[in-house]
């Protein structure tokens, strides 16, 4: 970004949106109060995305665990061996653990009671999350026709049903026409992820942006493409008079310097 240019707008990834929707009262002001500095703030329908099939995903599957084990250590001993394989869903349910101790529940309930308590509260953060994506922003980007956001249901046994986790399994990817209509940025992103640190993230980046490079109208860009993407995505679509917010600093700065952009710490 040009020296001495003035940033108005900002551009939200979905750390930002976690913050203002899943964490605690004190996270959730100071998020808050940080995006009123800006004259406009933009939500893409990208960080919904990514938001429904990660952090969302984990706190309706910890609802359905806190229903079937009636116990919150039990919910937690067994969410540590269901996510052992799923590192991002394992610290997203030890963040939930810590958040749900922080929150005042009455003391000296039965393990079932609290438990029920607390499944309580997450439903309904659930739900108040999800709803939020169309307020937390002045406005968002277009919906995205690949992506049914369809709300998350309770069953008759009372357990959360989200689904579609992502895009429809058959769909091309609604953005993948934009995405590619830029081909140097994409090459540019691309040797600043091959260049990055070698962990898993960055090795399924690198390989969704070679396919988007080189990729042809016969083909399908699907779900696990476009989530493979990730931060890029971020860095290809914010407008260039917007900085893009984060709580991920590390990896969206360079990505977004890469393309004369600029990334900001919430």
């Amino acid at each position: 970004m040009a020296s001495g240019r003035r940033v108005t707008e900002a551009f939200l990834d979905t750390t930002v949106f976690v913050e203002i929707t899943l964490r605690e009262h004190q996270r959730r002001q100071a998020a808050l109060e940080r995006l009123a500095r800006y004259t406009a703030t933009i939500l893409p329908t990208y960080a919904i995305k990514e938001f429904r099939a990660g952090p969302l995903d984990t706190y309706v599957w910890f609802h359905n665990l806190l229903l079937q084990e009636r116990s919150l250590a039990a919910a937690v001993a067994r969410s540590a061996a269901e996510a052992a394989f799923r590192p991002n869903r394992l610290r997203t349910a030890v963040e939930l653990h810590a958040h749900l101790l922080k929150e005042k529940f009455p003391q000296g309930e039965s393990p079932g009671q609290s438990a029920r308590r607390m499944r309580l509260y997450l439903r309904k953060l659930v739900y108040k999350s999800w709803d939020m994506r169309e307020t937390v922003a002045a406005r968002r980007t277009a919906r995205l026709g690949c992506f049914p956001e369809e709300c998350p249901m309770a069953n008759l046994d009372g357990q959360i049903v989200l689904r579609p986790i992502g895009c429809v399994r058959r769909a091309n990817c609604s953005l993948v026409d934009e995405l590619r209509s830029a081909p140097e940025q994409i090459g540019l992103l691309l040797a600043v992820v091959e260049s990055g640190p070698d962990k898993r993230e960055n090795r399924s980046r690198a390989k969704a942006l070679r396919y988007l490079q080189n990729f042809q109208d016969s083909q399908r860009f699907g779900d696990r493409s476009c989530r493979g993407l990730g931060d890029a995505v971020f860095a290809l679509t914010a407008p260039a008079n917007a900085c893009i917010l984060t709580t991920n600093l590390k990896d969206h700065a360079p990505l977004a310097e890469a393309l004369g952009k600029r990334a900001e710490r919430l």
